[in-house]
């Protein structure tokens, strides 16, 4: 188990502070660089007294390190489990950092969260490793029933949506999208992994949302081809939105290799979207029936099609609306207001 022990029944006992040790005094005085938060851990240190021992800590963080300090002289702390392999071999005070399943097979009374940014992860990393018993695993601040609710933020508790913001944050800038929108595009593309067929992105500008559906490709190992068609550099030079640096684009798009670029009027380029077949197509090209019209017909059985800028008045949903509805399908509305959805159901024409 890298270097951590199973608890053993004489192990038992509830978490105690020194007596000379101020828990108040010692929350104030911890430094705020890095990831600590001085009321969290205030919080954190309170709530662990009395708590029953010996205990695991669920990522490796500058509280997990706090918890030790106050908690760990007297062995009460077995083990860190982390998520990031990297991280195996590592200790702090002589208390080892472990991998989730060989931190459950320590067998701890309790299962503390100190990095509640994986809470998600953790948690469901403890439940489903072998020898789990059900043990508490606690997490502070603690919500209060009835009154207080923790909610799954994607952007907060997702490490694919947080790489996406931080190492990612200029690319993202380059989006006429805020987040929420990205991330019901995301989403919407993540049911069609599955099905055949690659991705298509009608309308790029600079990239910015492409790249985030690039990146979910590359993190699920995905093999489909993205085709991104726009003017680009053919756009006039008049229009003060012409300024799509293809080669610059595409170094941005370097670490998928599936991407795909195709330049000039998408109504000039209709047959290169005919010899596909796409399972995801993200459409903000305005209302171009010729080209709605491919795209529909080549929208696998099940496929999504989210339609940018639907909500727009300038862009008249209402014409979506008719053409969609006279080839047997509805646009749904997104929570975003100008974005819109298809799902091809197989029924009406294209």
């Amino acid at each position: 188990m890298s270097g951590a022990r199973a608890a053993s029944p004489g192990d038992h006992r509830t978490l105690e502070v020194a007596p000379d040790l101020d828990l108040d005094e010692y929350a104030r005085r911890a430094r705020r660089e890095g990831s600590v938060d001085r009321e969290s851990l205030h919080e954190l240190l309170h709530g662990l007294v009395g708590v029953p021992g010996p205990i695991v800590l669920l990522g490796y963080s500058d509280d997990a390190k706090h918890v030790v300090n106050v908690f760990g002289a007297d062995g009460a702390v077995v083990a860190i489990g982390d998520l990031d392999g990297r991280r195996a071999g590592w200790t702090f005070r002589g208390v080892p950092v472990v991998s989730v399943s060989d931190a459950v097979a320590c067998a701890p009374a309790t299962f503390v969260v100190t990095n509640r940014r994986d809470i998600v992860m953790l948690t469901a990393a403890v439940e489903s490793a072998p020898g789990f018993s059900k043990q508490r695993i606690l997490s502070f601040p603690m919500p209060v029933p009835g009154e207080q609710y923790d909610y799954y933020d994607v952007w907060e508790h997702s490490r694919f949506y947080r790489d996406l913001a931080a190492d990612h944050e200029q690319t993202l800038g380059l989006s006429m999208l805020d987040t929420s929108k990205v991330q019901f595009l995301v989403e919407a593309a993540r049911q069609t992994l599955s099905l055949p067929g690659d991705w298509l992105e009608v309308g790029v500008w600079q990239g910015g949302s492409a790249f985030a559906l690039a990146e979910l490709l590359r993190t699920q190992r995905s093999t489909k081809r993205l085709v991104l068609m726009d003017l680009f550099e053919e756009a006039p030079r008049t229009n003060p939105g012409g300024i799509m640096a293809l080669s610059e684009i595409e170094a941005r798009f370097a670490s998928y290799l599936g991407t795909v670029f195709v330049s000039g009027d998408v109504r000039d380029h209709t047959d290169e979207i005919k010899a596909g077949t796409w399972s995801f197509i993200h459409y903000d090209a305005g209302f171009k029936a010729s080209v709605l019209g491919q795209c529909l017909r080549r929208l696998t059985n099940g496929g999504v099609m989210v339609l940018d800028n639907y909500g727009n008045l300038e862009a008249n949903p209402a014409r979506f609306d008719a053409f969609f509805e006279q080839r047997g399908h509805q646009v749904s509305r997104a929570p975003t207001l100008s974005q819109g959805f298809v799902i091809k159901h197989g029924r009406g024409g294209a």
